[in-house]
């Protein structure tokens, strides 16, 4: 997940959340990983994506807050950005398009990055969704994990966790390395799959 809608958080009984690809955790009540990007990062990688004219949004804990670069620059400076939203806690910075190989090592060096089919993904540097497993996993020892996604940024979670379902609408690369397969999200795929897995059936 991104941001957590705190709906979601009021509404939802769960036994933990974990969002921000990895960087927040929290195991019932007791947060055990809570980091996020530092607003003078921040800062300086909207600097290189405006000179680069480039479009996309910041996941915060709160909020998604779009941003675009291009002809009619909003905002018009990163400084104005920062200085409009005081107090915002970005976990996750979203840039549409694919990454030239210049930005994918630029971004690199702060973050951990991931290239999707349509966007790229910077989160907190040293944190992943896999890790993000691990983590979990030293809270229920003995239990087996599952890992049920669609997209390259769920590969490293695919990799660590004992079962890993692609839905079925993901790519044949995403499913060729996963334990099974199960419907699509329209379908109700991660539905049917936690049924079968918690019945003890095959999927």
């Amino acid at each position: 997940m991104g941001f957590v809608p705190k709906w979601l958080t009021e509404t939802l009984e769960t036994d933990g959340i974990s969002a921000a690809s990895g960087a927040y955790i929290r195991i019932g009540n007791k947060v055990i990983v809570s980091e996020y990007i530092k607003d003078e990062l921040v800062l300086k990688s909207l600097r290189f994506l405006m000179n680069g004219k480039r479009s996309g949004q910041l996941e915060g804990r709160t909020d998604v807050i779009g941003y675009d670069f291009g002809k009619a620059p909003i905002p018009s400076s990163p400084e104005e950005f920062m200085s409009a939203f005081p107090g915002y806690i970005t976990e996750k910075i979203i840039i549409w398009g694919k990454l030239s190989p210049a930005e994918m090592r630029y971004f690199s060096t702060f973050y951990t990055v991931v290239q999707n089919e349509t966007y790229a993904e910077c989160s907190v540097k040293g944190f992943s969704k896999g890790s993000s497993v691990e983590r979990i996993m030293l809270y229920y020892p003995g239990f087996t994990s599952v890992a049920i996604g669609d997209s390259p940024n769920d590969i490293d979670m695919f990799y660590t966790a004992d079962i890993s379902v692609a839905m079925g609408n993901a790519s044949d690369s995403i499913k060729h390395i996963c334990t099974c397969e199960t419907d699509t999200v329209e379908n109700a795929g991660v539905a049917k799959a936690i049924d079968r897995l918690t019945e003890g059936e095959n999927i």
